[in-house]
């Protein structure tokens, strides 16, 4: 079981589906940046295209 944002985007460490809000203003951007290894300071004004290259990673192939 993943136990932080990283785990949880390292998808060959834990294969499966992920799922997220549907709104990207339910925090879904901010755990992206995380899992990316930005900082809680580092967070805002959010990188959109940072965290939409995060999210894209859980996409299957």
């Amino acid at each position: 079981m993943p136990a932080t944002w990283v785990d949880f985007f390292d998808t060959k460490k834990f294969p499966g589906k992920r799922t997220f809000p549907k709104s990207i203003y339910a925090g879904t951007a901010e755990i992206a940046l995380m899992a990316d290894g930005a900082s809680r300071d580092d967070l805002y004004l959010i990188d959109f295209d940072r965290a939409f290259a995060k999210l894209d990673e859980t996409r299957p192939t």
